[in-house]
């Protein structure tokens, strides 16, 4: 292989590789109260393009408390869509999971106050104008506060949803006068 080939095959594979994660930042966190007395409870869910409630039927949801480590994810993951490496195994203990029902209800207990990432799914199942099945599943983080005002902190997670339309354009198969 010539040595062009070489630097084109290697651009190719890392590219495709995940972001490395940041030193996990164990001063950082240690000083992150884990556990406390607030719940915090709500519906994960989107609107899809036609309107229709599309929710998080039995999806897993996820807090963790917002610091560089998470902030790290929440950037080059979430809205930068690229994969970054799996979080070193000591940040499980800050991270509270939870499933939604089949209405996309939740309810996480035992979180203290302070700044959090509340992550989910969103996913359904839909027919193109080919009569495929697609599937969508959609990613949902939002950052919230928990304070002491509320014991009980009621939330929507969802977020805008601009997705592809599935309308059938006639126009573009040729079947009218395009004139």
């Amino acid at each position: 292989m010539t040595r062009i080939t070489w630097i084109i095959l290697l651009l190719f594979i890392l590219t495709g590789c995940a972001t490395q994660r940041i030193p996990f930042p164990e001063t950082e966190l240690s000083r992150i109260t884990i556990k406390g007395d607030h719940t915090i409870q709500g519906e994960i869910f989107l609107i899809d393009q036609f309107e229709e409630k599309q929710v998080g039927i039995e999806q897993e949801v996820t807090l963790e408390p917002v610091s560089s480590y998470s902030d790290q994810w929440y950037t080059v993951s979430y809205l930068g869509n690229r994969s970054i490496k799996k979080a070193d195994p000591r940040y499980e203990q800050y991270v509270a999971r939870t499933q939604s029902d089949k209405e996309g209800k939740f309810s996480i207990t035992g979180v203290a106050p302070g700044e959090y990432y509340l992550t989910g799914t969103v996913g359904w199942h839909a027919v193109n104008c080919s009569s495929e099945v697609v599937v969508t599943n959609v990613p949902i983080s939002n950052k919230l506060t928990v304070d002491n005002t509320n014991r009980i902190l009621e939330v929507k997670l969802t977020k805008p949803y601009n997705s592809p339309t599935l309308i059938c354009d006639l126009y573009n198969q040729g079947d009218w006068d395009k004139n």
